[in-house]
């Protein structure tokens, strides 16, 4: 999981009203550590199965039973597919949470321009306030006004969620 935000720290990141694309980033995200957990715990049993295997082979040498030793064998070769089934899932993993970085920054992006499009809302509204106090007819005044609200307006409707 190194490199890669927790779901929360991501969720934080997006606005109020988040982006498709934050969302899909954000269960990517929880769908990906639910994967890595299930890749440590089959790691985790690998080992088990490595370590009862080695102790039957001791069990074998020690009592010289041959049904033992083909047991030992048959554990030894389920461990080695469980490895090699570990690591296609760790390289899996590692895939997912390449998709999870690049939907994490287009999420960040999305969020850097939609403040910089509030940004210049704001400019145009102080602009237009100004001009309403210079102005001295009431009809130019509501016309800025008007001009001023439409922006904020556009930016403030939600986005509609995708799956």
């Amino acid at each position: 999981m190194s490199g890669v935000a927790s779901t929360k720290e991501s969720a934080m990141m997006l606005p109020h009203n988040p982006s498709p694309a934050g969302l899909k980033g954000i269960k990517l995200l929880r769908n990906m550590e639910r994967y890595m957990n299930g890749v440590r715990k089959l790691e985790k049993m690998g080992k088990k199965l490595k370590d009862m295997a080695h102790k039957l082979k001791e069990m074998a040498k020690n009592n010289g039973d041959k049904w033992i030793e083909e047991e030992a064998k048959k554990l030894e070769e389920n461990a080695k597919e469980f490895e090699e089934n570990s690591k296609k899932l760790q390289e899996t993993a590692k895939k997912i949470q390449g998709n999870a970085r690049k939907i994490e920054e287009e999420a960040v992006v999305e969020v850097k321009k939609i403040k910089k499009k509030a940004g210049k809302t704001e400019e145009k509204a102080k602009e237009a306030k100004k001009r309403v106090a210079e102005s001295d007819n009431e009809r130019e005044a509501k016309k800025i006004k008007k001009e001023a609200e439409a922006p904020t307006m556009r930016i403030s409707q939600p986005k509609p969620f995708l799956n």
